[in-house]
């Protein structure tokens, strides 16, 4: 069947018919449509799990199981030839939203993809911008998705000093003092100096933005 018989087999419509798990090979995409099929169309389900559902929906299921087939493979082209390619860091992100989703496995996966491509431009924000994309789906200290702390204290104990690195150490202190209080008035401090050096050495010209981040967290997690 060609693309254009196979759309027109989907013509958007009221009629009611069975669309279930094994209707694509997306599992992971399809459950999460159908979660929401549930929750908003009938309550009727099949013995075997299929549940009736209109094809206007159903054609949105099918379709964005196909569309993003090979999309992750052109996306490392693009990266490859240029880790400082935002748009296709964003296009990252979406493909992956839309189809596996981050899970567990996925996270961990996406970290070490990041954590291979920093070192190709350590001072360019789009691969950390993913990265904090992609820890907000970690359960758990970020700092610990990866190894993410030893692997930034590595870099930072060698001497680097990337406004992005000590940003995204930032970020590490502060999930850190929001988790585990025990250490917070050291991890207080580590953060009021990192913030120190970004307003007034490695990111001037958003000096006023690291003052604020150090009286908000003083006043959030000080004594």
């Amino acid at each position: 069947m060609s693309t254009e018989d196979d759309m027109s087999s989907f013509e958007s419509s009221d009629e009611e018919f069975f669309v279930g798990p094994a209707s694509s090979s997306n599992g992971s995409f399809v459950e999460e449509n159908l979660r929401a099929v549930n929750s908003s169309q009938s309550s009727t389900v099949t013995s075997d799990g299929w549940k009736p559902v209109t094809k206007a929906i159903s054609v949105c299921i099918y379709w964005k199981g196909r569309i993003f087939d090979g999309e992750l493979d052109f996306v490392d082209t693009l990266l490859e030839e240029d880790v400082r390619n935002n748009s296709a860091w964003n296009q990252r992100h979406f493909t992956i939203t839309l189809t596996t989703g981050f899970t567990p496995q996925i996270v961990d996966r996406e970290i070490e993809y990041v954590k291979n491509a920093i070192p190709k431009d350590i001072g360019n924000e789009s691969p950390w911008s993913y990265l904090k994309g992609v820890v907000q789906h970690y359960d758990g200290y970020i700092g610990n998705a990866g190894n993410l702390e030893s692997w930034c204290q590595e870099m930072y104990d060698g001497g680097q000093r990337s406004r992005c690195l000590l940003s995204f150490m930032i970020d590490m202190k502060e999930d850190k003092m929001e988790k585990e209080q025990s250490a917070r008035e050291t991890i207080l401090n580590e953060a009021l100096e990192l913030c120190e050096a970004l307003a007034t050495e490695h990111d001037k010209i958003r000096e006023e933005y690291w003052r604020y981040m150090a009286r908000h967290f003083s006043h959030c997690f000080g004594a």
